[in-house]
């Protein structure tokens, strides 16, 4: 296994959303296709764009501008879903199925590990255009 082949579709600890990541040039970048809120979204439980808060708008990006080292992706900015503030981050493969993801406040540090999706749990194309169409449409 090759610790820094982390391209794909990740869930995070918690399984409140689905990250996709990708290789972009010499660095990896990690976007938000689904989440729980955007889910309530696209079923009409809510239908305001203000109603969805940013940090789970799909299409947010997670984290990026990373640096490959030699057994993880560091030096990186992670932005996190709770507060969406920005964290340095690297990101290290633990084995085939779990991701470690850490994110640092000077010299305190917590890791959270995110499961690779399966295909047929991978949400993004069916739900992008549902939410999309009903977070635009106005409140009745």
């Amino acid at each position: 296994m090759n610790p820094l082949d982390i391209e794909g579709v990740w869930w995070t600890r918690g399984g409140n959303a689905q990250v996709e990541i990708e290789e972009t040039g010499s660095s990896v970048r990690g976007t938000i296709i689904w989440t729980s809120a955007a889910a309530e979204v696209a079923a009409g439980r809510m239908v305001k764009k203000d109603d969805l808060p940013d940090v789970y708008r799909i299409g947010k990006v997670l984290f990026e501008d990373y640096d490959r080292g030699a057994d993880r992706w560091e030096n990186g900015t992670i932005y996190s879903l709770e507060d969406g503030k920005a964290y340095a981050s690297s990101l290290r493969r633990v084995d085939e199925e779990t991701l470690a993801v850490e994110g640092c406040l000077g010299i305190f540090c917590r890791t959270q590990l995110f499961t690779r999706a399966s295909d047929d749990e991978i949400e993004r194309l069916q739900l992008v255009r549902s939410a999309a169409v009903l977070v635009e449409r106005p409140a009745p």
